[in-house]
């Protein structure tokens, strides 16, 4: 009859076994998976790009309570004309916000610290719509 430790042992030779026997067989199904995921990768990534571009400027900074009005007067007036456009540096970024906007506004306090944000998304408004017709 085996001890406790003699037993505990086996267990352990056992599950190393075991582990051995999974590592193999992943290393077996890695690379023929791995190369499919490559190749689901390389088409996702040109079927993303021949659909559309991503365009992104961001710009965080301190700057005067005017100069944030102003930044923000343009939006409003480029949200009223249809087409709002930035620049920074080479980069050059044109919207053209649709009839109907989605607007979100969050103000806090933290003892001395103070903030507001808001966010403006909308669908462009050259976006196929659905039809249902009967005929």
């Amino acid at each position: 009859m085996a001890t406790a430790t003699e037993a505990a042992a086996d267990a352990r030779s056992a599950k190393r076994h075991t582990k051995n026997k999974s590592k193999s067989k992943a290393k077996k199904t890695a690379a023929p998976l791995a190369e499919k995921s490559k190749n689901i990768e390389k088409k996702s990534a040109s079927d993303a790009k021949a659909k559309a571009e991503k365009s992104r400027i961001k710009f965080e900074g301190v700057m005067s309570r005017d100069e944030a009005v102003a930044y923000f007067e343009a939006i409003v007036v480029g949200l009223k004309k249809g087409a709002i456009k930035f620049r920074q540096g080479d980069d050059a970024l044109s919207l053209a916000p649709g009839a109907y906007v989605e607007v979100s506004v969050k103000a806090a306090r933290k003892n001395a610290a103070q903030r507001v944000s808001f966010d403006v998304s909308w669908i462009a408004d050259d976006v196929d719509s659905l039809q249902i017709t009967t005929e």
